[in-house]
């Protein structure tokens, strides 16, 4: 991961380093959401980044499952949409909501079998691997195109917009260093959607905003791994 200083946009709010796994764990579904989840938490839970001030009264903090919304300690829901599906209206109450979703992820080749292209070492008959001191795997790697949609909510439909121009502006002013401190080729909004009466919860207006990202996949294939001998490669 890419370590860089806090950066900052147009609602004054420096954003620091993500805290996460990745370093040790590298990229997964869950990482990314995790990761755009934090972005949004962070930023309403200091009124001082909020960009509307018809929006300021909004203050995000920790819940546990089970809690009772309190009026004023935590007044927008922002959270993974598997957690609350099926119970959307419960835990949504009459507050605003920032729901993320994964999409599809989808691996892109980009060399023949995978393979790193270039020169590949090659161990003379009668030698082993131990008698080199370079590394004799094979290197493998795809690219992952893959994206989330956030939908952002509210109780009438110029609350959904408000909300949505908020994430919006936040996710085009700071995408390049979440970009470098998830270690992404890319990412960007592809598009904010109209806004529509949730299915979920008729009592709730929605707006989507669309984020994509891809970044490589590496990996070594050893020519003396089990696999390989099983197979006789």
């Amino acid at each position: 991961m890419v370590t860089s200083q806090p950066v900052t946009g147009a609602s004054t709010q420096q954003l620091d380093t993500l805290p996460s796994a990745l370093c040790a764990e590298g990229l997964t579904p869950l990482n990314i959401t995790g990761a755009i989840l934090a972005v949004y938490r962070r930023h309403f839970s200091v009124a001082k980044y909020i960009r509307d001030p018809e929006l300021e009264h909004l203050r995000w903090a920790p819940e546990p499952l089970n809690t009772t919304v309190i009026a004023g300690e935590n007044n927008v829901l922002i959270e993974p949409v598997n957690r609350i599906y099926g119970r959307t209206e419960q835990f949504m109450q009459m507050r605003p909501a920032i729901l993320v979703k994964r999409n599809r992820w989808v691996p892109m080749k980009v060399g023949l079998g995978d393979r790193e292209q270039g020169h590949q070492f090659q161990v003379e008959p009668g030698r082993t691997q131990a008698d080199y001191e370079i590394d004799t795997a094979i290197r493998m790697h795809v690219i992952i195109v893959g994206s989330h949609t956030v939908f952002c909510v509210g109780g009438t439909p110029g609350e959904a917009e408000s909300v949505a121009t908020e994430v919006l502006f936040e996710t085009i002013e700071f995408a390049q260093l979440i970009r470098k401190d998830l270690d992404l080729n890319q990412l960007k909004v592809n598009d904010m959607g109209p806004v529509a009466r949730l299915e979920e919860s008729h009592e709730h207006f929605a707006v989507p905003i669309v984020l994509s990202y891809a970044y490589w996949h590496s990996w070594k294939l050893r020519p003396d791994h089990p696999v390989y001998l099983r197979n006789g490669t």
